[in-house]
Parts: structure tokens; C-alpha cells; sequence
């Protein structure tokens, strides 16, 4: 009995002390020993070291952690006017030894998202509760460097109908690193076709980890350059409508006009979420004429053309229109401004008779 309890207290010092092994050890080796019933821990060991005695049971690698380094930390403290009472860290949760996961034990830092920047692991990070970084912390060199924000506008566009290319310019004035924001006018979500890449004026090609479209906005992490190419490869261009997107229309029976830059063939087009394919009209196939057959009531209604090109790339364009038709007369007797013309009639003829009553 009192071997058994001895066993027993020495089976529990051994699992103790494997568990602060796990907590120290980067590596941890579990051998359960089939002769004295014991575990044993021990790192680096190879496999001549087991015998046959022993049963193997498992392996456990402590995922790396990397700590933001002192100066690093004091940089965006006295930047920002923060104060951290724990270092702020990064783990790598997939184990292919790159961390790749943010935290902040104060609470302070809004993670903007993961970059690899020339091989080092960084990350975007922000002061506030938003999602525009204000600098980047790279793991690799554990030191932090401050952004500037710009949101910019694009100045010029050229559209090569040979390459089937659209590019714009967007100019922008920096020094440093910056984290620049522009609208990106043919988004994924609608022209799920088209290609985008982004270069400079030196030809510099932009590395697609370093952009992001989202939320109808590209956005690019880059060093010092003044002027950014965007070229988009583009299979259907997008037509122009007129009236245009968003018209409050006033009229009944409006005539819309949606014109093509190529020669397209229409698949399907509906208006108000009726069939009007055979209500358009056209004279060259680029472009086409609605006008509605039956007087439109108030209300938001969207026109819908999906139009497809001679090799086979096809493009769904809608414009949004709200009706707001004037309201007739309804026939009514306008009671209202016949009361007052009485009141006013009224008026003059006591003035008269008052005035006549005067003269005699």
C-alpha cells in the first residue's frame, strides 16, 4: 500500500515537472517508460535514445512569440501619447514559423491587417477603433514605422480599346511610408472580369500584397512615390446611361438611352423587375433606347441590362431612377379659393353701398 502511494507521488512530481518543461522548453519529448511506470520528459532527443522500453507518445512545439522591443514601443508612446503597461506580441498560429497573429494585452491597438513586406512579417495598426493604420510593425526588425494617411483623387484617365486597357492616374505628394486610400471605380464585386495593377511612374510594379480592395476603396501600403498607375484589364466597358444613375425622372414615359463602347448583344433587360428585352431598340448594337410602354407610378425602379460581347465576356450594368410624377388636377371644386373670392366680392359691394349711403 505504502508503495503504491510512493509510486503514485512520484508519478504526480513527474507530470509537474513535464509541465513546467512544456511551459520553458521549445521542444517536448513524452516518453512513457513500460518498465517502471513512470513519465520521463526530456528535449533534443533522437530517435537511437529510445529504446524499446520505452513507448513514444507524442511531440508538442511551442509556437514562437516575438515581444514589441522596448524602443520600438516607446516610439509610438510618446507618438501617440499612449501608455503601455505590457508589450503588445505577435504568435504564429499555423505553426510554419511566420507569426502571424496580433495582440494587445492593453487594449490600445486596433489591428488593420497582416502584411509581408520585402519577407518580414508586419503588421498595420491603428490608435483608435478604426481601420486607418497609422504605422506598421515589423517583427522581423521589431521596430515601428510611422504612416501617413492620404486619400486621393484620380486625375486622368485613358482608355486603350486595343489592349482593352483603362488607365488613371492618381498623384500623390509623400515622403516615407504611406497608407494611401483610392476609389476604385470598377470594384471586384461588380467587374469580377477585370484585372488591376498599379505601378509608378518609374515602372515599378506595386507587389499585390501590398494592395487591398474593399468597400469600394483600394488601398496600398508603399514607400516614398509620387504618381501611381492604374491599369485595369477590362473585358466589357460599362456603359453610359441617360438619364444617369440616381435621376429623379418627373415624366411618365421617359425615354433612356444606355450606350455601349463595342458592339454588344443583349441577353437580358428588365425594368422594375419586368421583362423589357423586346421593348429596346437599337440601330448599331451599342447603343440601345428604352422608353416604357405604360405611364410609370412613383416609386424606385432599376434598369437591369446584361449584354454579352463576340467572345463570349459578358457585363450586368443597372441605373437606379426614382419616379416622382407631378399630380394632375383631380376636378375637384376649389372650394377654398372660391370662399375667399366671395369674401372678397363681399368686401366691395358693403364698400360700395357705404359710399353711395355717403354721397346722399
Amino acid at each position: 500500500m505504502e508503495k503504491n502511494a510512493t509510486n503514485g507521488k512520484k508519478n504526480i512530481l513527474a507530470l509537474l515537472l513535464v509541465l513546467s518543461m512544456i511551459i520553458t522548453m521549445p521542444t517536448i519529448v513524452f516518453i512513457s517508460s513500460a518498465l517502471g511506470g513512470g513519465i520521463a520528459a526530456c528535449s533534443d532527443i533522437s530517435p537511437t535514445s529510445i529504446n524499446a522500453s520505452s513507448n513514444y507518445v507524442g511531440v508538442i512545439n511551442a509556437l514562437p512569440v516575438i515581444y514589441v522591443s522596448t524602443e520600438a514601443m516607446n516610439v509610438i508612446q510618446i507618438t501617440f501619447g499612449l501608455q503601455f503597461t505590457q508589450p503588445f506580441y505577435a504568435t504564429d498560429t499555423n505553426g510554419d514559423g511566420i507569426v502571424d497573429t496580433f495582440i494587445d494585452p492593453n487594449h490600445l491597438l486596433t489591428l488593420v491587417r497582416f502584411v509581408n513586406i520585402s519577407g518580414n512579417a508586419s503588421f498595420l495598426l491603428s490608435t483608435g477603433n478604426d481601420m486607418v493604420p497609422e504605422f506598421f510593425w515589423d517583427t522581423n526588425a521589431n521596430k515601428t514605422v510611422l504612416l501617413t494617411f492620404i486619400s486621393v483623387l484620380l486625375t486622368e484617365t485613358w482608355i486603350d480599346p486595343e489592349a482593352q486597357e483603362i488607365l488613371i492616374v492618381a498623384d500623390v505628394e509623400k515622403s516615407g511610408w504611406v497608407y494611401i486610400k483610392i476609389i476604385d471605380p470598377y470594384p471586384p464585386d461588380k467587374y469580377p472580369k477585370y484585372t488591376l495593377t498599379i505601378t509608378t511612374t518609374n515602372d515599378r510594379i506595386i507587389s499585390s500584397n501590398m494592395i487591398w480592395r474593399e468597400n469600394g476603396n483600394i488601398c496600398i501600403l508603399d514607400d516614398p512615390s509620387v504618381q501611381y498607375i492604374l491599369t485595369y484589364k477590362y473585358t466589357i466597358l460599362p456603359p453610359v446611361f441617360n438619364p444617369p444613375d440616381g435621376t429623379i425622372i418627373h415624366i411618365a414615359k421617359p425615354t433612356i438611352t444606355i450606350t455601349f463602347f463595342e458592339e454588344t448583344s443583349l441577353t437580358i433587360a428588365t425594368f422594375e423587375n419586368n421583362n423589357i428585352l423586346d421593348q429596346l431598340t437599337t440601330m448599331d448594337q451599342k447603343t440601345f433606347i428604352f422608353t416604357p410602354t405604360s405611364d410609370l407610378v412613383d416609386e424606385t425602379s432599376t434598369l437591369n441590362l446584361t449584354v454579352q460581347d463576340t467572345k463570349g465576356n459578358t457585363l450586368t450594368s443597372t441605373s437606379t431612377y426614382t419616379i416622382s410624377i407631378a399630380k394632375k388636377p383631380t376636378g375637384e371644386i376649389p372650394w377654398l379659393i372660391i370662399t375667399l373670392i366671395a369674401i372678397i366680392l363681399l368686401i366691395v359691394i358693403i364698400l360700395v353701398i357705404l359710399r353711395r349711403r355717403l354721397i346722399i
